[in-house]
């Protein structure tokens, strides 16, 4: 996880498109050489790591529970979106943590179960500050939401509902995302949801069929805790962390090669099921 300790402007910095895109082509070119990756499903930004509740009265409520947001700034939203309503949402120049208004965009599905609107505007929390006020200026529909840029982090497109902790009456929330432009992302860190850097690294699933199983184990086993990771670091951030399941894809994947037989096998493993590296 990205260590935010330097100063406000270099923490902003860190924030802006030009560097998390700067570090994820190295980090590409980096994993690219051990793993068969999708260079346009992987995909990266900044989003906080604490969900954010929303108090705006029109909101939906199921159980009279304000909901809470995650705020996105995905890279290449208009590439893997159709837009319903509205425009996709822009950038104020020079955005910093003490900026008091942003744009966003929400999911064709979160702005129907949460009664979102072009035109809507959310507060969101602010640290020592009034709420940030976004404003939604764009409702979006993914083109393949099954895909890895989707499916990595699901709440980007499909909003979910969560038990309240603790609640005897199991009161439910709706938990939901805010699609902000990159260059937007550092005014997240005026609001309490303490942001990081994510990249995502999506397998090419055809390539993955080719490939000896054990050498693709062994490199993702790399990239959690090796050699890979430290070099990951090295191009991106010392405090950069792994999170992935595709050590059990490949392990089911080679189950069933054994079992029933290498066509069924290829058959199975590229019907939809998203796995990933994420980078943290």
């Amino acid at each position: 996880r990205a260590d935010f300790a330097p100063p406000p402007g270099e923490r902003e910095t860190q924030l802006r498109h030009a560097a998390v895109r700067a570090a994820h082509a190295k980090i590409l070119a980096l994993a690219g050489r051990m793993l068969p990756l999708d260079p346009e499903q992987s995909s990266y930004g900044v989003r906080t790591t604490r969900r954010l509740e929303v108090p705006d009265p029109w909101l939906s409520r199921p159980d009279e529970v304000p909901p809470q947001f995650l705020l996105v700034a995905p890279n290449a939203l208009a590439d893997h979106s159709r837009l319903r309503a509205g425009r996709l949402p822009r950038p104020r120049a020079g955005t910093t943590a003490a900026t008091r208004a942003v744009e966003a965009a929400v999911s064709a599905e979160t702005a129907r179960k949460l009664n979102i609107e072009v035109g809507s505007v959310l507060h969101v929390p602010g640290v020592e500050r009034a709420p940030l006020a976004v404003r939604v200026t764009g409702i979006v529909e993914p083109r393949a939401p099954r895909e890895a840029y989707w499916s990595a982090t699901p709440v980007l497109r499909s909003p979910s509902l969560a038990n309240v902790p603790g609640d005897p009456q199991r009161s439910v929330f709706w938990v939901g995302a805010l699609l902000l432009p990159p260059d937007a992302a550092p005014a997240m860190l005026g609001t309490p949801g303490t942001p990081e850097r994510y990249w995502t690294l999506a397998p090419k699933v055809s390539a993955v069929h080719g490939h000896e199983p054990a050498r693709l184990t062994s490199a993702v086993a790399s990239l959690e805790a090796g050699p890979l990771l430290q070099r990951v670091r090295a191009a991106a951030s010392p405090d950069v962390e792994a999170d992935t399941a595709l050590d059990e894809v490949f392990a089911d994947h080679e189950r069933l090669r054994s079992a029933i037989g290498p066509l069924v096998a290829v058959a199975a493993s590229g019907t939809g099921t998203v796995a990933a590296v994420v980078l943290l």
